[in-house]
């Protein structure tokens, strides 16, 4: 089981998320980060360019969350966005 550390970025970007995108991440995306985050149902990408290091997995169809892989099976969660100001 991956362990998840939360950024602070992160931590700022829930508060401004609609309730339900909030439930969604708790009850579906975040389970299935720590199990597996290559899983099918979160449609994980490995990134490119400037965010190389990261990922980027499906919370809905219109937000995203971006994590790296730190060392010891840990998932740090970097923000969750909508999909288009996800990388901006």
């Amino acid at each position: 089981m991956n362990k998840i550390v939360y950024g602070n970025r992160f931590l700022k970007s829930v508060k401004r998320l609609p309730a339900e995108v909030v439930t969604e991440f708790k009850n579906k995306t975040l389970p299935l980060l720590q199990e597996n985050f290559v899983h099918p149902f979160l449609n994980t990408k490995k990134l490119s360019g400037e965010w190389a290091d990261c990922f980027s997995s499906r919370v809905t169809h219109e937000y995203r969350v971006t994590f790296k892989i730190l060392e010891n099976n840990e998932i740090k969660l970097l923000f969750i966005k909508h999909r288009k100001d996800s990388y901006k």
